[in-house]
């Protein structure tokens, strides 16, 4: 059951956001300083002209409750959902540069300070040892105050993906990232948004 809707936040109108449907999971951004740099799972339940009521997949409502947190976010917070990386994004991307992590249930900004070299020989049986490749990062925003660079599974990474419309074309945007071509071209109307499941 929804929350009574409450004023939703002002922000672009809906016509700049064609991608978006009742039903479509989306990612947001949180307003408050704690969560900056960090994108979470949404789904989008209601639309407005300013915002979308969208529910956090992360969230509960209460400590210990089933329901999901359910709030207004203005558009501007709001963007679909990335398209999947290739596999070998992390090769094309050079240290320094941005990537994403998922830490505490949301995808945060960090930046790339080296990939790590698988492990050698196993011993005493002459062969390669196959675990998860790793990579060190530094969290950006708000998460950086946890410290130190972190060793992480490469799989819990994926390219800095920003969404942005295309200039001078109403009701087209784009994925971009730095180790990646604009991807997900987005055509106003089209039923999936032009971009490709997860």
């Amino acid at each position: 059951q929804r929350r009574p809707s409450a004023a939703p936040p002002l922000g672009p109108p809906l016509e700049v956001h064609p991608w978006a449907s009742v039903g479509r999971t989306a990612e947001a951004s949180l307003a408050q300083p704690a969560a900056r740099g960090a994108w979470w799972e949404v789904a989008l339940l209601e639309l407005q002209p300013h915002a979308a009521l969208v529910e956090f997949l992360a969230f509960a409502e209460r400590d210990g409750a089933a329901q999901r947190l359910q709030e207004w976010v203005a558009w501007h917070r709001l963007r679909p959902a990335p398209p999947r990386a290739p596999s070998d994004f992390l090769h094309a991307t050079r240290a320094g540069e941005g990537v994403q992590l998922w830490w505490e249930d949301a995808w945060w900004e960090a930046t790339l300070l080296e990939e790590l070299a698988l492990q050698g020989d196993r011993e005493g049986q002459g062969e390669r040892a196959e675990p998860p490749a790793r990579a060190r990062v530094r969290l950006r925003g708000a998460a950086a105050l946890v410290g130190a660079p972190q060793s992480v599974v490469c799989g819990q990474l994926r390219p800095a993906w920003e969404w942005r419309l295309v200039e001078g074309a109403q009701g087209y945007g784009e994925w971009v990232a730095p180790c990646i071509a604009p991807v997900g071209v987005v055509a106003a109307g089209e039923p999936d948004g032009g971009i490709p499941p997860p």
